[in-house]
């Protein structure tokens, strides 16, 4: 499941949870725990949502359920290199 959710994320580059549940005919609730592994491998991270129709206001819009809310994109190789390469500049500076 895991591989099958980041495939997809790959594929369409950003989704929401209601849309990765709709696919998987998941309750958005029981996809989380595989999300939640991901971004905590960094595969994953969560971006904002845009507001779809309303010029930044989401007061009755279509996206302001929180499963709509939060959106996913898959996170490639050179950005996980870089992250880690940042995390150790860190490190490495506060043990200075």
């Amino acid at each position: 499941m895991l591989t099958e959710v980041l495939e997809l994320l790959r594929k369409h580059r950003r989704l929401s949870l209601r849309e990765l549940a709709d696919y998987f005919k998941m309750e958005p609730a029981a996809l989380e725990p595989i999300l939640d592994i991901l971004l905590r491998k960094e595969r994953i991270r969560t971006v904002s949502a845009e507001c779809c129709s309303t010029g930044g206001s989401c007061k009755g819009c279509s996206c302001s359920s929180r499963e709509s809310m939060l959106v996913y994109e898959a996170v490639d190789n050179e950005s996980r290199r870089l992250s880690g390469q940042c995390a150790l500049s860190r490190i490495s500076s506060q043990l200075r």
